[in-house]
């Protein structure tokens, strides 16, 4: 009876047991620990297999641990399949002016020369519209009053600009054929060349009479004028950023021989830091210090700069930190002699980021999910997308726009509403009432076999 009751025992000790044995962790997340996740919808018509999309992040999940640059990141299909992607910072790329040919689709002179030229929209790079027309002739010697129309349908018509074109090279060395126009992204433009009534003000600085232009128009007219070609031209662009501005005063600042500390009591994302601060005049050399394992001796020196304010100096509050996610970030301010500076506010800037990924079926919507806890960050996925699109061309690339929707938490969102030391107590306590009950069980159980036991021994020595 004694070895039967022992093996009981230890048979529900491994049994409570089992809760606490490790289990082992994959690289990959499962979708059941992303914090946070969103539908990704369509444009007008669906997703279409096959066809290139970009999505932007949601902006106001952009700081703290759960920013897509932090690995946290998959897309699924509506049937749960994984989606190759990638994720770009939004900046512009610079460009220099680009030319593109228009089609002449009609062309009439009757005294005024008037054609009607074509313009593929995808043939023009992101963003930017029409800025100019030039107007290739070998003509010389010629004047005339250019008005350009604009069109979207080929039967409303907008006037853009109304201004001459003209050559004469033969006496001097003045020559116009470029239309300058307020940007503009119509795909049709009309031209109309007549006769110019009124003299240019560049042919006056050059000593040309009304009654000379009247002279060389009239001789141009028995020689035609040939429209070799008709260009549009975007302009060029310099490098563009695209960026929100997150204000936080969620920071500690602790001086001590010489030096300032300014800390953050979570981990959040950023790539500037511009500080706030009624200190009237300073120019302190400050240092960026960054770890992903706490402690004060982990952290290494990122960058850091000069912040300055007072006579004689430009004002600087800025600091560039890159881009890079760190759990641990501090902004080391080496005061000497110097009182502390009286930060008062924090403005971080962040760029804004998109997510681009082909579609592999048609209809979705398709599911975002981002955001994971746990000490190491998860390992950010290589796909073979990454190295189609880059921060060089994915303006030229031919994409549709796709919405992200509300952002909705999960169950494991949940558990970020609660510090360590509270999640370690809840969970201490609720094992302890396990505890209590399976032992009280226990206990009842070894009650009721050594009664039962001791009832069975009675029958047996009874006569």
């Amino acid at each position: 009876m004694t070895k039967t009751i022992r093996g009981t025992l230890f048979t529900l000790l491994a049994l409570l047991c089992l809760p606490c044995a490790p289990t082992l962790a994959s690289d990959a997340p499962a979708l059941l620990d992303f914090q946070y996740m969103a539908d990704v919808n369509a444009p007008p018509g669906g997703f279409v297999k096959g066809r290139l999309y970009m999505a932007e992040f949601p902006t106001e999940y952009l700081s703290g641990g759960v920013h897509p640059s932090c690995g946290g990141l998959r897309l699924q299909n509506s049937q749960g399949g994984e989606v190759p992607f990638t994720v770009l910072p939004m900046i512009h790329p610079a460009r220099p002016e680009q030319k593109h040919p228009l089609k002449v689709t009609s062309f009439v002179d009757d005294g005024t020369i008037e054609l009607v030229a074509e313009f593929s929209n995808t043939k023009a790079a992101r963003p930017g519209g029409i800025v100019a027309l030039d107007l290739g002739t070998r003509n010389r010697d010629f004047a005339y009053w250019c008005t350009v129309e604009g069109s979207s349908d080929g039967r409303s018509w907008e006037t853009l600009k109304g201004e001459p074109v003209y050559d004469f090279s033969s006496r001097v060395d003045l020559r116009k054929t470029r239309i300058d126009l307020p940007e503009t992204h119509h795909s049709l433009f009309r031209l109309r060349l007549s006769i110019a009534e009124q003299l240019p003000e560049t042919l006056r600085t050059v000593g040309v009479s009304l009654a000379d232009l009247r002279i060389m128009i009239f001789e141009q007219r028995t020689s035609l004028l040939r429209i070799d070609s008709l260009t549009a031209l975007q302009p060029s662009l310099q490098e563009r950023r695209e960026t929100v501005a997150i204000q936080s005063d969620a920071f500690n600042v602790v001086s001590q021989d010489g030096e300032s500390r300014l800390s953050f009591p979570e981990p959040i994302f950023m790539e500037t830091i511009a500080l706030e601060t009624s200190s009237p005049a300073f120019s302190r050399r400050v240092e960026w210090l960054v770890s992903n394992e706490p402690g004060t001796s982990r952290l290494r020196k990122r960058g850091g700069g000069t912040l300055q304010r007072g006579p004689g100096r430009e004002e600087a509050l800025k600091l560039d930190l890159g881009t890079g996610f760190h759990r641990f970030q501090q902004l080391l301010m080496h005061d000497g002699d110097n009182p502390p500076l009286d930060v008062t506010g924090l403005t971080f800037t962040l760029l804004r980021r998109m997510v681009f990924f082909v579609a592999d079926e048609d209809g979705g919507p398709y599911a975002l999910h981002f955001g994971q806890l746990g000490e190491t960050l998860p390992r950010f996925p290589q796909y073979d997308l990454s190295s189609m699109i880059t921060r060089s061309n994915w303006e030229s690339l031919d994409y549709s726009p796709a919405v992200v929707g509300t952002v909705l938490a999960t169950a494991v969102a949940a558990q970020t509403t609660a510090s360590p030391a509270q999640t370690a107590a809840t969970e201490h306590t609720l094992f302890l009432f396990i505890l209590l009950i399976v032992s009280a069980c226990l206990a009842l159980w070894i009650i009721l076999l050594l009664k039962k036991s001791t009832l069975r021994n009675a029958q047996k020595d009874s006569p």
